[in-house]
């Protein structure tokens, strides 16, 4: 109908690396970045600021030839400054994974991490989160084993990880996968694997209100007992290289989807009332 979208962005940014090889066997990185700007979104926000920086670091050790650790920690910092809300947020985050051969059979990775995210926020009439300021922490670690049934034919790689969130406790995603290998140039593999998402800042805090009384409105509300989204993801492949420069692929999927979000009418129009829940599921395939 004419009007502007609103919707021009302006940023300047700049950034740096340093990669350094203080020894053989070791690999380190510095990295970061900083920027600043204006970026609308549509008619959210006229007068919008966008500003941050990280920085991050990366040490890679070869403790032989077949065992390799990685330590990566790395720090960002956001600011998103609309005129319905405004956010300021802090992240950490450390990261260890340790690749090494156990015996003539077995490939072993492990590894383990932390985040903590923090939060201020200043709302208005139009969105707010309550509290206004959080801490998240998210602490994991993680297991996996390919295991070779006959050497250069058959391989079962099997693992899980394990994670830890304030919203919904311990969850686990295992993973199975079975490859064989027919010929040198085929090869055919079995999967199964289950992963969680779990619940964000907005479906748990989250108010928000289109519209102004006395006329309709329509509110949303965040959920403290919303669950993780849940995936049980199977597979069936195959892999031929007829030549060598050329290889092809065909798989087969089923995922299985549950307690995906959803929302709870509870109240009806004209003053609509909405909450976030976990009343749907479905599934794909192909």
């Amino acid at each position: 109908d004419g009007p502007t979208g609103n919707n021009s962005t302006e940023i300047l940014q700049g950034g740096y690396r340093v990669d350094w090889r203080p020894y053989d066997g070791n690999k380190v990185t510095f990295q970061g970045d900083v920027y600043s700007g204006d970026a609308a979104i549509g008619n959210l926000s006229q007068n919008s600021k966008i500003a941050g920086g990280n920085a991050n670091f990366r040490w890679e050790r070869e403790f032989s030839a077949t065992s390799i650790g990685t330590l990566q920690a790395y720090f960002d910092r956001t600011e998103r400054a609309f005129d319905v809300l405004t956010e300021y947020r802090n992240t950490f985050n450390i990261d260890w994974q340790h690749q090494f051969e156990l015996g003539e059979r077995n490939q072993i990775v492990w590894g383990a991490g932390y985040r903590l995210t923090s939060d201020q926020t200043f709302g208005s009439p139009a969105i707010t989160f309550t509290p206004h300021d959080v801490t998240d922490h998210l602490a994991s670690v993680f297991l996996q084993d390919e295991f070779a049934l006959l050497p250069d034919k058959l391989w079962l790689t099997f693992g899980s990880k394990l994670e830890h969130n304030q919203y919904t406790g311990f969850e686990v995603q295992p993973n199975v996968r079975l490859s064989w290998l027919p010929t040198e140039k085929q090869t055919v593999w079995l999967a199964w694997s289950r992963a969680m998402r779990s619940p964000s800042r907005a479906e748990s805090d989250l108010l928000a209100t289109n519209g102004t009384l006395p006329g309709p409105t329509t509110t949303i509300l965040g959920n403290p007992n919303f669950v993780s989204e849940e995936l049980e993801a199977y597979e069936l492949g195959y892999r031929i290289q007829p030549f060598k420069s050329l290889t092809l692929d065909i798989a087969a999927f089923y995922n299985s989807y549950d307690h995906l979000r959803s929302f709870t009418l509870l109240a009806p129009p004209p003053n609509v009332v909405l909450q976030a829940n976990n009343s749907m599921n479905g599934y794909t395939y192909g």
